[in-house]
């Protein structure tokens, strides 16, 4: 008769921690499909970034080069102008990059694990 008190309090510890995991499981998938979703955006910035950059230095700026020098630049003023451009638009792309990858990996599921280690240690 003493043990069942105590099996009645071990079931419902047992339930109250099954309910935490099974949360803690439906927050996690939540937030890694968010982070993975907003990562997958990252790289593809990323990598539209690098594709933009090669195929502006490949195909137009040879002919941005002469287009400059036919309007009366210099050889070396044009390359620069081109250059410049390439590396601007090169810095936008990256910059929108790493604000995306910069954001913190799933912090309310890690929030969430160390409120609830706390509170089982603490007690």
């Amino acid at each position: 008769m003493a043990d069942e008190p105590e099996s009645a309090l071990t079931t419902r510890v047992a339930r109250v921690a099954s309910s935490l995991v099974q949360i803690h499981v439906e927050v996690a998938k939540r937030e890694a499909d968010r982070d993975k979703s907003r990562l997958v955006r990252a790289a593809v910035l990323g990598a539209a970034a690098l594709v933009l950059l090669g195929l502006v230095l490949v195909a137009l700026d040879a002919a941005l080069v002469v287009a400059l020098h036919d309007r009366g630049l210099g050889w070396a003023p044009a390359l620069l102008a081109v250059a410049g451009t390439n590396a601007a638009l090169a810095t936008i792309f990256f910059i929108a990059a790493s604000k995306l990858a910069k954001e913190p990996i799933m912090p309310e599921t890690r929030g969430l694990v160390q409120r609830t280690i706390a509170a089982f240690t603490e007690a």
